[in-house]
């Protein structure tokens, strides 16, 4: 990214990256006849995005970010057992949408570090094999001019 860049934060999160997806969504009839809609995240994304949150929350500056800011993000995901030993492989198939990793992510970031994810205006993500797993992030205000 090109252009002037003003406040930036820079932390790791340790940990096994979880997607934030769409929710399951079912209808339960209650001992009362009434029918209530149940919602529920994908496995482990509460405790991802309190992790993040946690991290973001050290790292905070003395106000949130509420102008347009742009961010990075770096996925190092385990290496499945089964990948070949003599040649690169690419996180691919059955390893977590980046695109899903990321929304967890932002939203784990909000509060702390931005005032509202829309102020994002320069999103950057990789995913890749590495130990141990974590995602590198940065967060940089993007100034005007």
């Amino acid at each position: 990214m090109t252009g002037p860049v003003g406040t930036e934060v820079r932390f790791t999160v340790y940990g096994r990256a979880a997607p934030k997806g769409s929710p399951n969504r079912w209808r339960v009839k209650r001992s009362d006849g009434r029918e209530v809609t149940v919602l529920s995240e994908p496995k482990g994304v509460k405790d991802w995005q309190h992790l993040v949150a946690m991290m973001a929350q050290r790292h905070a500056l003395d106000a949130t970010l509420s102008g347009p800011v742009a961010v990075h993000l770096r996925f190092y995901l385990p290496l499945p057992k089964s990948a070949p030993k003599r040649r690169r492989v690419w996180p691919t198939g059955k390893t977590h949408d980046l695109d899903k990793l990321a929304r967890a992510v932002l939203d784990g970031i909000t509060g702390p570090i931005l005032a509202d994810d829309g102020s994002v205006v320069h999103l950057d993500a990789h995913k890749d094999y590495g130990d141990p797993p974590r995602v590198e992030i940065l967060v940089r205000e993007v100034l005007a001019g």
